[in-house]
């Protein structure tokens, strides 16, 4: 044996028993924010006031639901339809008996599905051969990118449950095995259409690029999901003698394009808290072309998809980081895929490749660790909840209806006859050329005319324009110097001149 022989015995064993280890760098980091999410969700569930400006959209079209009144119809004053499908609307009034009609049965059905996400990401990572430390480092990360997803994994919002259609859609599709599993797969790929009309833009691509691997499965799912979302978008036209597809066709045509944001959707959403993820899943589907080329026609139509989805989302004015939800769960998937291959390509190997095989650790480790974030800033302080409580003793001491234009919150809070208005007007009201949208302001416009309110909390332009009001008055005594998103959007109240 020579001396260098002799020196390198004790390396080998020193690196096999070290190289085991190297997943506690990140490991305690996906507990971490498993941890910080329960922690964060426990405290914000039963929270009476919104967590987001858009969450009393769900308990408002819940009661429609459970009164058998309809999801879509002509806009007035007293309602104003969503542009989204209704899907999620119904599963919500499902756990209504249970929850109330509320925003807690909202949040339940976010909470559910958002645990559904995380378990289908952990199966994904175990289906295409990564370890279960592997697929916890998937979880982790998922988990983690709920605070730049502007905490919406838990609101009462349709978002995470149509991410879990969507994933689950695409499991079924990667992985049930025969025709069944292809019906399965595009019946909830529609399902999820039917919650959120944005999944076609994932869709299509996934499935126009599996084709060339799994073709008479891949058509199929194609088939019965087209076939289902057509019959369903007619019957639904039949139904509501039109207005859904006013709603959900006509009226987003009309959103808001912010040119800055096109560019600042890769620099700011994706590079900035994702670089290392989105890297190494571009390079892990990348070299699976070579060995496996269906594997790497799913990824990238699941990954060019997911990223479209958030590209146009981020491009409109008005739109949140909710919808980069399915890069993230693509992320979650595809990055620890992407180091575990990277991790099997040098562990065997001494020299500099054992380098390597630290380097990749600590590349799971700096993409948790900028992820890292403060749970106590996702639930609402004492002074947010007194501010609210604060806004509403003020509604309250008006002593009559009132119409409130930018936060259906309080207005369903004050149990006299009030009404609230949201972000659905904004998008009505884009529409300017509509006779529609004519029409509805006439109907606001008249009923506050007529005397159906006291007065309008937040009045637009058109509505200050026609109606006689009062000098206003500030609903917020004493507002925080530094708004957050639970602080209420309610600001002046504008008594109607008699």
């Amino acid at each position: 044996m020579t001396a260098g022989e002799r020196f390198e015995a004790p390396r080998d064993d020193l690196w096999s028993s070290i190289s085991p280890l190297l997943p506690a760098l990140w490991l305690p980091l996906c507990a971490v924010f498993a941890v910080a999410f329960l922690y964060a969700v426990t405290g914000r569930l039963a929270y009476p006031y919104p967590l987001e400006w858009l969450e009393p959209d769900t308990p408002d079209i819940v009661a429609r639901i459970l009164a058998r009144l309809p999801v879509y119809g002509d806009p007035s004053y007293a309602f104003v339809p969503s542009m989204k499908t209704p899907l999620y609307y119904y599963v919500v009034a499902v756990f209504s008996p249970l929850f109330g009609d509320g925003l807690v049965a909202g949040r339940v059905v976010s909470l559910l599905a958002t645990a559904g996400v995380s378990l289908f990401v952990w199966y994904f990572v175990r289906r295409e051969g990564g370890s279960r430390l592997w697929a916890s480092f998937g979880v982790g990360l998922f988990l983690a990118t709920y605070h730049i997803a502007h905490d919406w994994y838990d609101i009462a919002r349709l978002d995470a449950f149509y991410l879990l259609l969507t994933v689950a859609a695409a499991y079924l599709l990667r992985f049930a095995s025969g025709i069944r599993g292809a019906i399965l797969a595009g019946l909830l790929f529609a399902a999820a259409f039917f919650t959120k009309q944005a999944v076609l833009m994932l869709m299509i691509p996934t499935l126009l690029l599996y084709a060339f691997a799994e073709r008479s499965r891949t058509v199929v799912a194609a088939l019965v999901a087209t076939t289902t979302i057509v019959l369903g978008m007619l019957l639904l036209h039949i139904a509501t003698g039109g207005w859904s597809s006013f709603f959900l066709i006509e009226v987003p045509r009309h959103v808001v394009i912010e040119p800055d944001r096109i560019a600042g959707f890769w620099t700011s959403d994706i590079f900035m808290p994702l670089a290392l993820a989105f890297v190494v899943s571009v390079a892990w589907i990348v070299s699976l072309w070579r060995a496996d080329r269906g594997s790497a026609l799913f990824y990238a139509g699941l990954l060019g998809g997911a990223l479209l989805i958030g590209w146009a989302g981020r491009a409109n004015i008005a739109g949140s980081p909710n919808v980069l939800m399915p890069a993230y769960a693509v992320f979650a998937v595809a990055m620890p895929l992407g180091l575990a291959r990277a991790l099997g390509a040098c562990s065997s190997e001494r020299g500099w490749k054992r380098t390597g095989c630290l380097a990749i650790h600590l590349v799971a480790l700096l993409q948790l660790a900028v992820l890292l974030y403060d749970p106590r800033r996702a639930i609402p302080s004492a002074a947010d909840r007194a501010l609210s409580d604060a806004v509403l003793a003020e509604l309250r001491g008006i002593g009559g209806p009132i119409l409130t234009m930018d936060d259906r919150a309080f207005a369903k809070r004050l149990d006299n006859g009030s009404v609230g208005l949201d972000y659905s007007l904004i998008d009505l009201v884009n529409d300017h050329g509509s006779a529609v949208t004519a029409e509805f302001q006439n109907s606001i416009i008249g009923a506050v005319r007529g005397g159906r309110f006291v007065g309008v909390v937040d009045p637009p332009d058109f509505l200050r324009d026609k109606v006689g009001f009062g000098p206003p008055r500030a609903l917020q005594p004493t507002p925080p110097e530094r708004p957050n998103r639970f602080t209420p959007r309610t600001q002046l109240y504008y008594p109607v001149a008699r």
